[in-house]
């Protein structure tokens, strides 16, 4: 069964004076519906790549959270998470393990590979539709109706330029890409929180961790 890494949001707990990484319990089930074992990931280590070599993960799922530092405001977001998952990337692309990047997570994996981020109103919180220009990766011809939860997006102009654009939204963001050589997928929304899980994202996850 393959073992699939999860990297976690960073939540600051004030009272506490705690900085917890967190992930919602609803990707165990996931992982579970996709026949995979999850394996939640540290952000407070010190050399990611010995940790992930010693884990023996098939590949790694950046989940969503968390705004990127360098776009989230002064004193906003969680450098330590990006600085993780940055190295997390590097390590995948070294050992040629598949990374799907969720939300965040594609966000992330379009600025590892040098593209940018801008503003983007009314995508949080929402659901729209999505043109599929790909179907190797997704499991649907046209269109598809998605969730929506991020205040950042991609579009033509700061995509990097490695990656390939899978999925667009109407008024012209990129909600899904790829990269073969590279073995990276990002989607913008968020699998994880149907109910019940969607069978074309529970598809397209084993598809992609299991090809």
């Amino acid at each position: 069964m393959n073992r699939i890494g999860l990297t976690q949001r960073v939540d600051i707990i004030e009272a506490y004076g705690e900085r917890r990484d967190c992930l919602d319990q609803n990707w165990a089930h996931l992982m579970s519906a996709c026949g995979f074992h999850p394996i939640p990931l540290s952000n407070a280590v010190e050399d990611a790549g010995e940790i992930l070599s010693g884990l023996s993960l098939d590949g790694i799922i950046l989940t969503g959270g968390n705004d990127l530092a360098a776009y989230a405001g002064e004193g906003k977001g969680a450098p330590e998470r990006d600085a993780f998952e940055f190295a997390a990337i590097k390590y995948c692309h070294e050992n040629d393990l598949p990374v799907l990047g969720v939300c965040r997570g594609m966000q992330v994996l379009n600025v590892w590979n040098g593209g940018d981020l801008t503003g983007i109103e009314g995508h949080a919180g929402s659901s729209h539709e999505l043109q599929i220009t790909k179907t190797e990766y997704i499991d649907a011809a046209g269109s598809i109706m998605v969730n929506s939860f991020h205040a950042f997006g991609i579009t033509e102009s700061n995509l990097a330029r490695v990656l390939k654009p899978i999925a667009i939204t109407d008024d012209g963001f990129i909600e899904a890409f790829a990269e073969a050589d590279k073995r990276q997928l990002g989607i913008m929304w968020h699998p994880e929180r149907e109910d019940p899980f969607d069978v074309r994202d529970i598809r397209m996850i084993q598809k992609y961790f299991s090809g």
